[in-house]
């Protein structure tokens, strides 16, 4: 986990890890579990597969979608601006498909956000 500050900070850097580290790495282990239970119940169709999940299982998925795309733009050092951009834009094709990686998880964050609204009335 990064540093909470950008300075030298020791006494909340180490607040931090004793008591904050410790449960988001619970809470992100959790998450990640729970998303591989669900992919590993994945169906195989005719020429497809089908993936269902409980909406309990929504956060979950949500937590995990946003670990890999903070994972990803951390080690690929994306930027604000690479991110804002068309990921064709890119001369480097690993790059690009990274920048298209975290586009997609996004997408599928924001499916899982309005099935979550239409199911609490939310239009």
């Amino acid at each position: 986990f990064p540093s909470p500050t950008q300075g030298p900070e020791t006494e909340i850097c180490d607040d931090w890890k004793a008591h904050v580290q410790p449960d988001l790495h619970d809470w992100f282990q959790s998450a990640s579990s729970l998303v591989s239970e669900d992919v590993k119940a994945m169906k195989k169709k005719t020429s497809y597969f089908s993936l269902n999940f409980p909406t309990a299982h929504i956060d979950g998925w949500l937590n995990a979608l946003n670990q890999a795309r903070l994972a990803l733009a951390t080690l690929y050092n994306l930027e604000e601006e690479d991110l804002n951009r068309s990921p064709m834009l890119s001369e480097d094709p690993e790059r690009t498909m990274v920048i298209l990686k975290v586009d997609f998880y996004a997408l599928i964050q924001q499916c899982l956000l309005e099935h979550l609204e239409q199911e609490d009335g939310i239009v």
